[in-house]
């Protein structure tokens, strides 16, 4: 079994003049053994190498020295024996986005049945473990596995400025994205996840499912990837080892829709200020354009390797960017004046965000976020939602609004067998109510506490998300309570 968490990193420092960032090593074709980065690590191929055809990673830094933990993980199991630390890694691709993994595996196969508490509490240790960032001059930062992202971005800053620059780096210019989970093991470890998950059919003898995971009043999102031992592929071909290859589509994908929805929100609230046909917007625009084409290429190889249910249930996984937030998105590249075709591209990347839908098959029923033969109204009250939690998440209530993104999930996921059509669409209106409400600048404690039970008193008895519902109405009870 092998537990790897993901923290994004974007830095805008490449679409600015003169902030001192360093020009080694020079990414995406360091050197390997002779090339490092400061603080972290050196330059390394990647034992099994990266994925052909696609801009690689097959060379990274080993970035052993930029997180220490402070104490071992402990796989909660009958034997209580320890996780050691596979991998500490760190990869850029020369322009903007930027990730650090940190890989925990057992030492051997695990024999027999997992069971779900073992699962929670293994990952709770894991989110909560005490971890330190060795800052050169000034000692250490400390804080939790998940929520250091913030620290290590900056002592990223810090690793990739020059000693001699005059002025201090601007923190504001690397930036951390939401961390992600990902669990990999075989069907001989039979592991049972505890939280209400998302699945798609079999394929390639790969089980792929998406939770969210409780971490302090937040959720952080798992990829749960398990793999037949009894599939034919040639274990000899690592490059052609389609888990590993689902892996790393599953966390690149991540990594470049978080950078991009940072950057895109960064230009919004003026974090970067680009001036209009300047080499600065010709480098942003460059950026935009590789995105896009690097997202739309992942799409290609997942879809070609699996189905474009892979891909569409990754969108949602991510935090997404929704409509109300999009629009005033657009407002700010229309002043970059934009070269056409760029636009396009990122106008079409917009639209894909607000358009997605998911589909997943049980019995003889679809379920997802666009039904067919669906009322009219469950969309157009989605799309309220969607607008709501725009404001709340500028109102910096990130937990609120994920919280409310997973609840409307939820509440679409669910059978008709389970929640009728008119029941689900009176849930969604008060759930809409609730974020009507929430996002006020001074919201009604008795309204909250009467639409918030409304909601939960239906929504808890529904067997199949009551596990997830918990956890958001756990983040949600505060505001009226």
């Amino acid at each position: 079994m092998l537990i790897t968490l993901q923290i994004p990193i974007l830095d805008l420092r490449g679409f600015l003049l003169d902030t001192g960032r360093l020009r080694k090593p020079p990414w995406p074709i360091p050197d390997p053994g002779t090339d490092f980065v400061r603080n972290f690590g050196p330059i390394q191929n990647r034992p099994r190498g990266g994925v052909p055809g696609w801009l690689g990673e097959g060379d990274i830094c080993n970035a052993k020295n930029a997180i220490r933990c402070d104490r071992e993980v402990r796989l909660r199991h009958e034997t209580q024996r320890f996780l050691r630390i596979a991998f500490r890694r760190f990869y850029f691709d020369g322009l903007a986005v930027g990730k650090f993994e940190i890989g925990f595996a057992s030492k051997r196969h695990l024999c027999g049945e997992v069971s779900a508490n073992t699962i929670q509490a293994t990952l709770s240790d894991i989110l909560r473990l005490p971890v330190r960032i060795p800052l050169p001059g000034t000692g250490h930062v400390h804080g939790e596995l998940a929520s250091i992202g913030n620290e290590l971005a900056g002592a990223y800053l810090l690793a990739t400025t020059r000693v001699q620059y005059p002025d201090a780096p601007r923190s504001a210019l690397v930036r951390s994205g939401a961390p992600l989970l990902l669990i990999e093991c075989n069907d001989r470890e039979r592991i049972s996840l505890p939280f209400y998950s998302r699945r798609i059919p079999e394929q390639h003898g790969i089980k792929l499912s998406h939770s969210l995971v409780p971490y302090r009043k937040q959720s952080v999102r798992l990829w749960f990837l398990d793999q037949s031992t009894s599939w034919d592929w040639d274990l000899n071909e690592r490059s052609r080892d389609p888990a590993r290859r689902l892996r790393l589509y599953l966390q690149r994908l991540h990594a470049e829709h978080e950078c991009l929805r940072i950057a895109l929100r960064g230009l919004a609230v003026g974090a970067i200020e680009i001036p209009p046909r300047s080499p600065q917007s010709n480098v942003f625009q460059q950026y935009l354009n590789e995105a896009t084409r690097r997202i739309g290429l992942l799409r290609n190889k997942t879809s070609k390797n699996f189905n474009d249910t892979i891909y569409e249930i990754a969108i949602c996984a991510i935090t997404a960017m929704r409509p109300g937030e999009i629009a005033s998105l657009q407002q700010v590249l229309d002043r970059l004046d934009m070269r056409p075709n760029v636009r396009r591209k990122v106008d079409r990347y917009a639209e894909e965000w607000t358009n997605i839908t998911i589909i997943e098959h049980v019995e003889n029923n679809y379920m997802g976020d666009v039904f067919k033969d669906i009322q009219n109204s469950i969309i157009a009250t989605r799309g309220s939602i969607a607008e709501g939690i725009v404001t709340v998440r500028m109102q910096q209530n990130d937990a609120v609004a994920d919280s409310i993104q997973s609840l409307d999930d939820l509440i679409a996921s669910v059978a008709d067998s389970e929640l009728p059509v008119e029941k689900k669409n009176e849930c969604l209106e008060l759930l809409n109510g609730l974020t009507d409400e929430i996002k006020k600048p001074e919201p009604s404690k008795p309204i909250l506490k009467t639409i918030g039970e409304s909601l939960y008193s239906v929504l808890s008895k529904v067997p199949s998300i009551s596990k997830g519902v918990a956890t958001c109405f756990e983040v949600l009870k505060p505001l009226w309570s």
